[in-house]
This record gives C-alpha cells, sequence and structure tokens, in this order.
C-alpha cells in the first residue's frame, strides 16, 4: 500500500504543478520537526491547492503514535513521491530529445506509422 500510494500522489502532485524539490524539502522538514509540527505549518507548500494536498495527507499520517519513526517513514514516502515525480519528468525529457523524429506540426494528420511517408 505504501508503494501504491506514492504512485498514486505522485500523479497527485504532478497535476497541482509541484515539483519534486518541494516535496524533498518538506521530508527535510518532517524529519527535523515531527509529523504534528510539519501540520502546523500554516502553507507547508506554496499555494492554497498544494497546502491543502499536503495538509490532508500530513493529517492522516499524524493518526499513527508519536514516534520518531513515524516521522521517518512519512518522510521517506514524501521522497518516494519526489523521485517518482522527477523520474517521470527526467524520462519525459529524454524521450522527447532523443526520439530522432519531428512531431507532427498542428494541423498535420499522421500517416499511422512513423516509417511510413506521409502522402
Amino acid at each position: 500500500m505504501f508503494t501504491e500510494a506514492a504512485i498514486a500522489a505522485s500523479w497527485e502532485v504532478q497535476d497541482h504543478g509541484i515539483g519534486p524539490y518541494p516535496l524533498r524539502f518538506l521530508a527535510g522538514c518532517v524529519r527535523a520537526m515531527g509529523l504534528r509540527a510539519a501540520l502546523a505549518l500554516p502553507q507547508p507548500l506554496i499555494g492554497a491547492e498544494p497546502a491543502e494536498l499536503v495538509h490532508g495527507w500530513l493529517a492522516a499520517a499524524v493518526g499513527w503514535q508519536d514516534s520518531i519513526a513515524d516521522d521517518e517513514m512519512f518522510a521517506r514516502w514524501l521522497d518516494m513521491v519526489a523521485t517518482m515525480l522527477a523520474v517521470r519528468r527526467a524520462v519525459g525529457r529524454d524521450v522527447a530529445g532523443r526520439s530522432g523524429r519531428p512531431s507532427p506540426q498542428e494541423g498535420e494528420i499522421s500517416s499511422g506509422s512513423p516509417d511510413k511517408p506521409r502522402a
């Protein structure tokens, strides 16, 4: 469940325009301050929607027992979400940069096969 939730969360943060660095920074805050203190932050990420999203995650995580191990587990989860997002971005840039084929221009219709010449 840990990994599945991180996968879903990585798509959710991408939809909100949140990058990997703010998530890693928040993970560091959780490690340094603890979950309860991080939950008390008025805006753990910049922007109302990203802050609301992360507040929900923090609130769900605080339901556990108060321990350094729980703080670390949640921080690792945030790091995992950030890593998935960073990898997805890097792979997307790499694929776009290495395709060797120009993307169809607006209004052009593809022949259906990249190897067939256009009519």
